[in-house]
């Protein structure tokens, strides 16, 4: 969820075990500072705290996704997919490159310490108007993501309303049982992220 700790989660498991870390947010704001259509359309919904249209951020996020994997053995993403259709486009994307998923992980976190670290991080779209409604947002579009993580047996709940270590060591203990006989994957340190494995 906003708030939930994702990126520093994400940042802590990148420097631990290799993986290259891809913030769906970071990625937004990155392409909204330029001057074409796409960028305004970004700037706007992101400005309102709405969600960028499903196929669009879909296509952004699989693109660099590529591009990463040449980077590191795999790919933690914060911040994505946040709704079904996302999921399920993302799905059969990874399908038809031989990706997978190692893990959904879900941070729950109390919404006045969602609030209380939005405000803190110092960004300008983090007003408290903006916030509570990015936390409705993400309530109501990203719910129905749990279920279809949930069906595949992927989706991990972590309690995010810990110091940063605790939770940290959840996440490493939930990768170590995930990547038993396997090649060591991550989760994603996220609200609802995914964690794949390159080609």
């Amino acid at each position: 969820p906003p708030g939930a700790g994702k990126g520093t989660q994400a940042e802590l498991l990148q420097s631990r075990m290799g993986l290259v870390h891809l913030s769906s947010g970071d990625l937004f704001r990155a392409l909204e500072s330029r001057s074409d259509r796409l960028a305004r359309l970004i700037k706007e919904k992101l400005s309102a705290g709405d969600l960028v249209p499903d196929e669009l951020t879909t296509q952004l996020i699989t693109a660099e996704v590529e591009r990463l994997c040449a980077i590191g053995p795999g790919v933690v993403i914060d911040g994505f997919p946040r709704t079904s259709v996302q999921a399920k486009l993302f799905d059969d994307w990874l399908s038809s490159v031989g990706g997978r998923i190692a893990a959904v992980v879900h941070l729950k976190v109390d919404n006045a310490v969602k609030v209380n670290r939005s405000l803190h991080r110092g960004r300008s779209d983090d007003r408290p108007e903006i916030i509570d409604h990015r936390i409705a947002v993400y309530d109501a579009a990203t719910r129905p993501v749990f279920d279809h993580y949930l069906e595949q047996g992927l989706i991990f709940d972590v309690d995010g309303d810990r110091p940063v270590d605790a939770i940290g060591a959840d996440i490493d203990a939930l990768i170590a049982a995930r990547s038993q006989g396997c090649d060591p994957l991550a989760a994603p340190a996220g609200g609802v992220g995914s964690s794949v494995r390159c080609r």
